[in-house]
């Protein structure tokens, strides 16, 4: 095993695991908005919509922001 194979486990997998909760969060945002409109016919306000904006808007930045930072840690080992 080398040390950039080390390297990379240690230092560039945790960040690809931020950007996947990102994407996870992301998509689960997308879903209560579309669950709010489209399956129940009723306009989404409120608490739930600002979950929701959350949900899309926060996991959009860690989903970048974990997914480039890992994948600039891979390439820099």
């Amino acid at each position: 095993m080398t040390t950039n194979y080390v390297l990379v486990h240690v230092f560039a997998y945790p960040w690809f695991f931020v950007g996947t909760v990102g994407a996870a969060v992301l998509s689960y945002g997308g879903y209560m908005l579309l669950q709010g409109t489209f399956f129940s016919g009723e306009s989404v306000t409120g608490e739930p919509l600002m979950i929701a904006l959350f949900g899309l808007i926060g996991g959009l930045i860690l989903m970048i922001f974990g997914w480039t930072k890992a994948a600039r840690l891979a390439f820099e080992f």
